[in-house]
């Protein structure tokens, strides 16, 4: 009796170390896609703050453009307002893009706030082991 008793908590140990192992590989495969997609995240947002610097720096020009203009050219106001109205619609699209890149920014804080309470788990099922 006592030797079945001990190959049955032989197996149960076993299968106790594969459902660990199998939640341990679960779980560094998801830390790896989430690292993967947070690399991801990061690259877009670098373009979208490198494509707000041009934009920036397309609006000042723009707005000195207006300023020449308008100094030079009293007769053209014509002209003057539809750059007014182009440096508006600009205006308004880097508000969008600005917008967008907050959101982005925060899901990237959520993202890693993620990745330290799997890493969290990770450690503390290791350390059960």
């Amino acid at each position: 009796m006592t030797a079945q008793r001990e190959n049955g908590w032989g197996i149960a140990k076993i299968m106790t170390q594969i459902v660990l192992g199998t939640l341990l590989t679960a779980l560094a495969g998801s830390a790896a896609f989430t690292a993967k997609t947070l690399s991801n995240h990061e690259s877009r947002l670098s373009v979208v703050e490198e494509w707000k610097r041009e934009r920036s720096a397309k609006m000042d020009e723009i707005a000195r453009d207006i300023g020449e203009m308008k100094t030079h050219n009293a007769g053209v106001d014509t002209q003057a307002r539809q750059t007014d109205m182009l440096v508006r619609d600009v205006s308004a699209q880097l508000r969008v893009v600005s917008d967008t890149l907050i959101r982005m920014q925060e899901g990237q804080s959520a993202i890693r706030e993620k990745m330290v309470s799997l890493q969290v788990a990770t450690d503390e099922m290791k350390g059960s082991k």
